[in-house]
C-alpha cells in the first residue's frame, strides 16, 4: 500500500500545474459559494466537536455504534492529523498561491506558506468519511461521504491552497487510516484474533503458526 500511495503522488506531481491552471480557469461565483461551504468538511475543530458531541451522546444515550464511531473518527482524526503535520514540516512544499512552483521546497521551514504537503483539510474529511463508511457500510451512503471529502479537496484546490499530489497523498493517508483503525476496532471487540504468521515456544524450541 506504501508503494502503491509512493507511485500515485508521484504520478499526481506531473499533473499539478494542469490542475492548477484548471481551478484557475473555473472560478465563479457560484463555485465560490460551494467552496466555502465544503471547506468546512475538513476542519479539524469542527469535526473534533462533532466526534465529542456523538461520543457524549453516544453515552447520555447508551449508543453504544454511536459512542463507538465518534470514537474511531475523532482517533483517525488526530492519528492521520499527526501524520500530516509532522509531513508539513519536513516536506515544506510552497502553497500554490506563493507563485513559486510545485518544484519548491523548504524543509523545516515551519511557515504556513510551506505546509502544503498534504492537506490538511482533506486528511480531516476523509478521516471522517472513511470511518462512517466503514461503520455504516452501505454502498450509497460510502459514495455519498467520500463524495463530500471529494469536495473538500477540490475546494482547496479551487482556492489555490494546495496542489493536486497534496491532496492525494492527504486522501490516502486518511483513507489507510480510518479503515484499519476501523478493522483493527471491530476485530477487537469481537475478540479475533490477527490473521499473520506467529512464533511461539514449544517443548524443545520454537515453531510458527499461521492464524486466519
Amino acid at each position: 500500500m506504501a508503494g502503491a500511495v509512493g507511485v500515485g503522488t508521484g504520478g499526481a506531481m506531473f499533473l499539478d500545474n494542469d490542475m492548477r491552471e484548471l481551478m484557475q480557469r473555473s472560478q465563479s461565483g457560484g463555485a465560490d459559494k460551494i467552496s466555502d461551504i465544503s471547506v468546512e468538511y475538513g476542519s479539524g475543530v469542527n469535526m473534533l466537536l462533532l466526534s465529542a458531541g456523538g461520543y457524549a451522546a453516544g453515552l447520555i444515550f447508551e449508543e453504544d455504534w454511536l459512542r463507538e464511531t465518534a470514537m474511531l473518527s475523532g482517533s483517525a482524526i488526530l492519528i492521520a492529523g499527526v501524520v500530516s503535520t509532522v509531513t508539513k514540516v519536513v516536506a515544506g512544499r510552497a502553497r500554490p498561491y506563493t507563485g513559486l512552483g510545485s518544484g519548491m521546497w523548504r524543509p523545516f521551514s515551519l511557515k504556513v506558506d510551506y505546509e502544503s504537503f498534504p492537506s490538511g483539510h482533506v486528511i480531516v474529511a476523509f478521516a471522517v468519511s472513511g470511518v462512517l463508511a466503514e461503520r455504516i457500510g452501505n454502498p450509497w451512503a460510502t459514495v455519498g461521504l467520500y463524495g463530500l471529502a471529494a469536495a473538500t479537496a477540490w475546494s482547496r484546490m479551487y482556492t489555490d491552497h494546495h496542489w493536486f499530489s497534496d491532496v492525494i497523498l492527504a486522501a490516502a493517508i486518511s483513507v489507510s487510516v480510518s479503515r484499519s483503525l476501523v478493522q483493527w476496532y471491530e476485530g477487537e471487540s469481537k475478540g479475533e484474533s490477527d490473521e499473520g504468521i506467529g512464533i511461539v515456544p514449544m517443548r524443545g524450541g520454537i515453531g510458527l503458526i499461521l492464524v486466519f
